[in-house]
């Protein structure tokens, strides 16, 4: 999906990854795998949004106001922040969608053999360890990513 270079509800610039030519390790330790940082800017929002409406309550109960003027106080202080928290809950999924096809695409390319199914049911650890585990369950050597490591390379490229 296509989108503009304005997108005002991200607060934050999105991480730099590595190219997909680099070695799967490395891409791994550079953190291209882990969780979207839409997710912490969402909770971000969700926090600032939940203090405004607790502000908004405690002023509307010393003002004596009926709740329909609560509600709307409400309404005004935190639609922006609402409206913020579900675009950016919108762009984890994507973004999180996206991780894992990459990670499940670059697991396969790097062992030649596709375990995703399985290390879901038994890995439990961070990326790197779901790296290990895959190298462990086909039992192999040295992985292209090892290889362009040691040399120093940083594509995987004809090993």
């Amino acid at each position: 999906m296509a989108r503009s270079t304005y997108n005002w509800w991200r607060r934050n610039k999105k991480r730099k990854t590595l190219p997909t030519s680099y070695p799967l390790l490395l891409r791994i330790r550079n953190g291209d795998f882990e969780t979207s940082q839409y997710l912490k800017e969402a909770m971000v929002e969700m926090k600032t949004l939940t203090t405004l409406r607790e502000k908004e309550i405690s002023r509307s109960k010393k003002l004596n106001l009926n709740s329909e003027t609560t509600y709307q106080n409400i309404f005004g202080a935190t639609d922006e922040y609402q409206r913020r928290y579900n675009r950016l809950m919108k762009d984890f999924f994507e973004d999180e969608e996206r991780i894992l096809k990459e990670l499940r695409k670059g697991l396969r390319r790097e062992f030649k053999k596709d375990l995703w199914e399985r290390a879901m049911e038994s890995s439990d650890g961070s990326v790197e360890d779901l790296y290990w585990w895959y190298k462990k369950e086909l039992g192999l050597g040295q992985t292209p990513s090892e290889i362009a490591i040691q040399l120093g390379r940083n594509s995987t490229k004809g090993l």
